[in-house]
């Protein structure tokens, strides 16, 4: 249910930001950045990746690697501060305990960010169907 939940979101969010890259052209992109993909410029990954994933599930990686993921529980307020985390931070291969880590870092603000979209992605994820108008009546 946490997997197929996650690639809910996964969607939904690519909807709303219009693409999905491993590339830092808009929040959706740096939130799921992951080390083996943007080398030092980890978010949080995808329901796929941890920040420090080589392969898909590679949940019990031990490998400690830079990641902004305690950023995204401040945004907007995005400050770049990274630290080094490894498997530990999200229950060490369990990966329910990684899907619930993962959808703890969503943002979930009120207002908006500095790009327009709200600030508060959960209210994207759960009043689907992608409708930004929707949800901002």
């Amino acid at each position: 249910m946490l997997e197929d939940f996650g690639h809910r979101v996964e969607s939904i969010m690519t909807h709303i930001y219009g693409s999905w890259e491993p590339r830092e052209t808009h929040n959706w992109n740096r939130f799921t950045l992951y080390d083996k993909v943007a080398p030092g410029k980890a978010g949080c990954g995808n329901v796929h990746y941890a920040p420090n994933s080589e392969k898909d599930y590679d949940w019990e990686n031990k490998k400690f690697v830079w990641s902004t993921c305690d950023d995204w529980l401040t945004y907007p307020k995005l400050t770049g501060k990274k630290r080094l985390v490894n498997c530990s931070e999200w229950g060490n291969g369990d990966i329910r305990l990684h899907h619930k880590w993962w959808l703890k870092h969503l943002p979930h603000a009120q207002g908006k960010g500095a790009d327009g979209k709200l600030a508060n992605w959960w209210v994207y994820i759960i009043n689907s169907p992608y409708s930004e108008a929707r949800v901002q009546r």
